[in-house]
């Protein structure tokens, strides 16, 4: 099941850190993986990858990160 997202966000006041008003750009990507004929103890395991990258105007708020998780669904 894939998944991407892009979502803008301008924040209505001036940092009160960096004295300019935020403006960040977020992109989120997903896939993730099940099979629903393999069960352990009656769920469902899935595999899911997230990739979430958030640039700012301001660099301190600008990041990467990645995310590997296991779940287990009904």
């Amino acid at each position: 099941q894939p998944y991407a997202s892009i979502g803008r966000r301008i924040y209505e006041s001036k940092d009160p850190f960096f004295g300019d008003t935020r403006r960040d750009t977020r992109t989120s990507l997903r896939i993730s993986l099940n099979k629903d004929s393999l069960r352990v103890f009656g769920y469902v395991p899935e595999l899911e990858f997230r990739y979430d990258e958030t640039r700012s105007n301001l660099d301190y708020y600008s990041y990467d990160k990645v995310v590997f998780l296991l779940n287990f669904n009904e």
